[in-house]
């Protein structure tokens, strides 16, 4: 019998050992969390700044473009031909940099949420762990007590 509780102590303490690398690892986990974390919320403001911009540079455009058609009334055709076409260019620009900071404003709060969503099952997992932690404690306790009555 003081055999198969010395074995039953033994792979108790394997246990708590397995335990104790899940929870470094957890906490290797929660750092790189807070890294992530930082770095998506500065994407998320650049972005949105991007966003912003992109919407200023392109009224801008139109603004140009509507001043430039009425205070060009005694040039060349050619020229406002030439100059039309060029605020034509730079205002498809805009639109193609408004399309993508769309789509990377959405990309980023899409990450966001997925970030929130993984510190709570880290937060599971880290009472999990303090759960199971626990009940070896409280069998390892119970284990030694048996093996001291032997």
């Amino acid at each position: 019998m003081k055999d198969i509780a010395n074995q039953r102590l033994v792979h108790l303490a394997t246990a708590q050992e397995s335990i104790f690398d899940m929870t470094s690892k957890i906490e290797q986990w929660e750092r790189s969390q807070v890294v992530l974390e930082k770095n998506a919320f500065d994407t998320m403001n650049m972005s949105d700044s991007i966003l912003k911009l992109s919407k200023e540079g392109t009224y801008l455009v139109e603004q140009l473009q509507e001043y430039f058609l009425t205070g060009m009334a005694d040039a060349r055709e050619e020229d406002i031909k030439f100059v039309a076409s060029l605020l034509h260019e730079i205002q498809g620009m805009f639109g193609k940099i408004l399309d993508h900071s769309f789509c990377a404003n959405e990309t980023v709060h899409i990450l966001e949420m997925e970030i929130a969503d993984q510190r709570e099952i880290g937060e599971n997992m880290k009472h999990q762990i303090c759960k199971v932690t626990d009940n070896i404690d409280s069998v390892a306790a119970c284990e030694e007590f048996i093996f001291a009555e032997f």
